[in-house]
């Protein structure tokens, strides 16, 4: 039996669907603009005057910590997510997967600026109670911190993306053998809805 070897790369990866460099730009431009929004609002938070309400703003602010919501929004993507590639051809699934990712990556976009924002806000104060050196472990972690959250939410826009009115990828979905689409789809359903079970139990 003869097998079909696949070298994947930048024209497959295109020719499925799954790379577009302008979408990909555009839509980091677009993911800097709602962060420094979300940093904007936390530094105007921190330094406002008492005429401004700062305590308003900075409660505001804080609700865009909200990694619950995030949570909540991302799950049922996933689950429609994982439906859909058992079931390509339902594009009801596709439809409110995206629905669901993209409100999730929006709230995590808006979380990215507040949380770098709260940190710029709170680094004086850090300096001047824990020093140099802490101040500049803390912010080390809080970048890494900063990043993997990042990644994670730049993945949920790209899954929400995958899934977007173009064919390419469908039909990429279509010529998988069942058992690869089943394999998949269970990790995508199972996954968010364990990690759900497990939170809600604690």
């Amino acid at each position: 039996m003869t097998r079909t070897k696949i070298n994947i790369d930048k024209a497959w990866l295109k020719r499925n669907g799954f790379f577009c460099k302008d979408a990909f730009v555009a839509e980091a431009l677009k993911y800097l603009k709602i962060a420094c929004a979300g940093m904007l609002l936390t530094l105007l938070a921190g330094i406002a005057p008492p005429s401004l309400h700062p305590e308003y703003l900075k409660n505001a602010s804080f609700q865009g910590l909200g990694p619950e919501l995030w949570n909540v929004a991302g799950t049922p993507g996933l689950i429609g997510l994982g439906l859909f590639v058992l079931f390509p051809k339902r594009r009801f699934f596709a439809g409110c997967a995206r629905i669901a990712l993209e409100i999730s990556y929006s709230v995590g976009t808006l979380m990215t600026g507040v949380f770098a924002g709260w940190f710029l806000v709170e680094a004086p104060l850090m300096l001047t109670k824990h020093g140099f050196v802490w101040t500049l472990f803390f912010g080390g972690v809080a970048i890494v911190g900063l990043s993997i959250c990042a990644l994670m939410n730049g993945f949920v826009w790209y899954l929400s993306w995958l899934i977007r009115g173009d064919m390419a990828f469908q039909n990429w979905l279509n010529e998988l053998k069942i058992i690869h689409r089943a394999a998949i789809g269970a990790f995508f359903v199972l996954m968010p809805t364990l990690t759900y079970i497990f939170q809600t139990a604690q």
